[in-house]
């Protein structure tokens, strides 16, 4: 299901003139950061899944992570990605085949200088629940 739900957020996002036109079309969203890869760009940080009832019936609660990377002097642009992201999840309707989401969410956003001190970061976390 995991899978699943990744493409069609992956499917989604690419629809959206918003975060298209802030991360590119095509959309720059890779697996792990990419070291060549055009500014600014996001990748999958992490996708946690728990079950909703404690019975384990197929109702999942999954948070995704999502982490933009802009370059240099880039912190405008991080804010305007994740706010594109942020846009997108408030009304978005991935399709997946087999799968009901019946929520999702931002539930945090944040903009951050990176450790480096020039590239700035963007943090989306989405909540999904599908069943």
């Amino acid at each position: 299901m995991i899978e699943e739900i990744k493409n069609a957020i992956f499917t989604s996002l690419s629809q959206n003139v918003g975060v298209t036109n802030q991360l590119g079309n095509p959309l720059r969203l890779y697996d792990a950061p990419v070291k060549h890869a055009a500014f600014p760009f996001m990748f999958w940080r992490r996708i946690e899944t728990k079950p909703i009832a404690q019975d384990y019936s197929s109702a999942m609660e999954i948070t995704v992570t999502l982490e933009i990377v802009c370059k240099n002097t880039g912190q405008e642009a991080a804010k305007k990605a994740v706010e594109a992201v942020s846009t997108w999840a408030h009304s978005a309707k991935p399709n997946v085949s087999g799968v009901n989401i019946a929520l999702i969410m931002c539930a945090y956003s944040d903009v951050f200088r990176a450790i480096d001190g020039r590239t700035f970061l963007g943090v989306v976390r989405l909540k999904v629940i599908a069943e």
